[in-house]
C-alpha cells in the first residue's frame, strides 16, 4: 500500500465517521431536500469544505484525489449538504482567480453571456454562487469567474426539476 492510499484511507475513515454520526436518517429527513446547516458548519470547521484549495489561498490543501474521496463519502451517506458543489466552486475560485474563497455553502453554474435563466443545484441554500461565464466564441474557455452573494440573485422555485433544484435568473 502506498503512502497516498494510506492517507486516502485515513481521510475517508475520518469523513465516514463524522457523517455516520451526524448525517443520520432523522437529520436527512428533517432537511427535506434542503441544507442541514449544523452539519455544514461542522464540515466547514473541520476544513473539509476547502480541501484542494491551496493553503496559501485560505484552503485546507490536499489533492484532487482527496476532494473526490470526500465528495464520494458525502454522497454515500446522503449528507444534506452541497459538499461536492462547494468543493468544485471553492477550487475554481481558489485555483483560478485572485478572489477570496467565500465561506459557507457554495453553488456554481456555467453560463454563456446571453444566459437569462439556468438551473443551479443548491442555489436556494447556498450563501454564494460561483458563475463561470464562457466566451461566445469559445464555449470551452471561461471568460470570467464571479462570486455572487445569493442575496444578490433572483432565485425562483418555478420549474423545479425532480430533486427540487430551483432556477437562477
Amino acid at each position: 500500500m502506498t503512502t497516498i492510499e494510506r492517507a486516502d484511507d485515513l481521510l475517508v475513515e475520518t469523513v465516514d465517521k463524522l457523517l455516520e454520526e451526524h448525517a443520520t436518517p432523522e437529520r436527512i429527513g428533517a432537511a427535506e431536500g434542503g441544507l442541514d446547516r449544523p452539519l455544514w458548519d461542522l464540515l466547514e470547521a473541520s476544513g473539509l469544505t476547502l480541501v484542494g484549495v491551496p493553503e496559501s489561498r485560505g484552503g485546507s490543501g490536499g489533492t484532487l484525489h482527496d476532494f473526490a474521496a470526500i465528495a464520494k463519502a458525502a454522497g454515500r451517506h446522503g449528507a444534506p449538504v452541497p459538499l461536492a458543489d462547494s468543493l468544485t466552486a471553492a477550487n475554481t475560485v481558489g485555483g483560478l482567480t485572485t478572489l477570496d474563497v467565500p465561506t459557507g455553502p457554495l453553488a456554481y453554474a456555467a453560463v454563456s453571456p446571453d444566459t437569462k435563466r439556468v438551473r443551479v443545484p443548491w442555489a436556494g441554500t447556498a450563501d454564494h454562487v460561483v458563475l463561470l461565464t464562457f466566451a461566445p466564441t469559445s464555449p470551452s474557455v471561461a471568460a470570467s469567474i464571479n462570486v455572487v452573494a445569493q442575496s444578490d440573485l433572483v432565485i425562483t422555485a418555478s420549474g423545479q426539476n425532480y430533486p427540487g433544484e430551483p432556477w437562477l435568473e
